[in-house]
């Protein structure tokens, strides 16, 4: 449906995508960037944007389906606000800003306001995503920086840099991994001359534990400014002022909440996007450096408990291994009889996998200096040549091998999320 919209100048209106937008006289700001006559911009399904009319504007408006224009009522949107946080950092020359918040709290929508702002007023700008669970940059398991040249809406339209591999979509249980993945890729922006860096978290910050993580990120990070999108978060972080400044920025009133359904439906179409093209690449496990894997890189099991592991399950057992408190076991079919195993196994966890089940496993390429480089699945472990058969679009040399804790299926879907080895 095409609708025209008159704006007059200061004036607030929201937009829910699918939304295509013309303007057609006069110049509006959305999410931090200004669009003027004759430029476009598109709202996904998923977004919603407060605009507002820098002057007096025309727009024409092409609505898809579930798509809706409406007039906020006082008080429901927060630009004006966003813009005087904006415009400190940029004024101050801060150059490592912090954004915190719980889900659904605008996190995201703020990370890219401030970006958009500094880009509009000639700033190198770096943008880190840190939310592993809804990962815009890069597939969900991953911290990734993007170096935008251009205004963005949704930090999706944008490709990565840089990434580094976290292999689960939750930083509990893998907060020193996040920490150091946005440590990491921080100093490499700053290394390469940005301006600011804007670093977007995950919104775990119901319980200690998860605020604990949060103050461990800030005190190894230390960034310039937190901006605190939660009234009381904002009391709980404002007491590391004078040393960091720490900035409330109140959140719209109004916003589209995801549901469980549209979290797992937007990582599904996030890790698509990221094997489109993708090609089938195998490699030499002597050649790799591993890491991950409780299969490939514990210690084998002596021949004679993998003639005892054979009776027991009356399979053929394809590699075994112990790694720490983990006995994983891969056999030719499939068996279920884990209990039987106690008899040769106590006090370890067993991992009994038949041949196939590796298939789908998230992993992360690593060049020669183990950087991450490139995203991968698992394809296929083909162990009697020696080879690691990986689904990537990544065509340079390889080095070594993370093996993450998620497995998805051939539709992409996440059918299985580990606290602990996949294989």
């Amino acid at each position: 449906m095409l609708m025209k919209l008159s704006i007059e100048e200061g004036r607030v209106v929201r937009v829910f995508g699918p939304a295509n937008i013309v303007v057609d006289k006069g110049s509006v700001m959305v999410v931090g960037a200004v669009f003027k006559s004759n430029e476009r911009f598109v709202i996904n399904r998923f977004r919603s944007y407060a605009i507002k009319a820098l002057e007096n504007s025309e727009l024409s408006i092409t609505l898809g389906d579930g798509g809706s224009v409406e007039e906020p009522k006082e008080g429901e949107e927060v630009i004006d606000e966003w813009v005087e946080i904006s415009e400190y950092v940029v004024n101050n020359k801060l150059r490592k800003v912090m954004v915190l918040g719980p889900v659904d709290s605008g996190k995201t929508s703020l990370v890219t306001f401030i970006a958009n702002y500094a880009l509009g007023k000639g700033l190198k700008v770096g943008i880190i995503d840190a939310d592993v669970g809804q990962e815009d940059l890069a597939p969900p398991c991953f911290i990734a920086l993007a170096i935008p040249n251009k205004y963005v809406l949704w930090l999706r339209e944008l490709t990565f840099h840089s990434i580094r591999f976290v292999g689960s979509i939750t930083p509990s249980g893998n907060v020193a991994k996040v920490i150091q993945g946005v440590k990491s890729l921080t100093d490499k922006a700053e290394g390469m001359g940005v301006d600011l860096v804007v670093i977007d978290t995950d919104g775990w910050v119901n319980n200690s534990a998860a605020l604990e993580y949060k103050f461990d990120l800030i005190k190894i990070v230390k960034p310039d400014a937190l901006v605190v999108v939660d009234e009381y978060l904002y009391e709980v972080f404002k007491n590391l002022e004078p040393i960091i400044k720490v900035i409330y920025a109140p959140r719209p009133k109004v916003v589209r909440v995801r549901s469980r359904e549209e979290r797992k439906y937007l990582r599904t179409q996030a890790y698509k996007r990221f094997f489109m093209n993708s090609k089938v690449r195998k490699f030499s496990i002597n050649e790799l450096t591993l890491f991950g894997s409780c299969l490939l890189s514990g210690k084998p099991l002596p021949n004679e408990v993998v003639d005892k592991v054979k009776t027991i399950l009356s399979q053929e057992v394809l590699h075994a291994s112990q790694y720490g408190e983990v006995v994983t076991i891969l056999t030719k079919g499939r068996s279920l009889n884990v209990p039987a195993l106690r008899e040769i196994f106590r006090n370890v966890d067993i991992n009994l996998l038949a041949k196939g089940d590796e298939k789908g496993v998230l992993l992360a390429l690593l060049n020669k200096d183990l950087e991450e480089v490139g995203v991968g699945l698992l394809e296929n472990l083909d162990l009697d040549n020696g080879l690691i058969v990986v689904r990537t679009c990544y065509e340079g040399d390889v080095g070594g091998i993370i093996f993450g804790k998620v497995k998805l299926n051939k539709e992409f879907e996440e059918v299985l999320k580990s606290y602990k080895c996949v294989i």
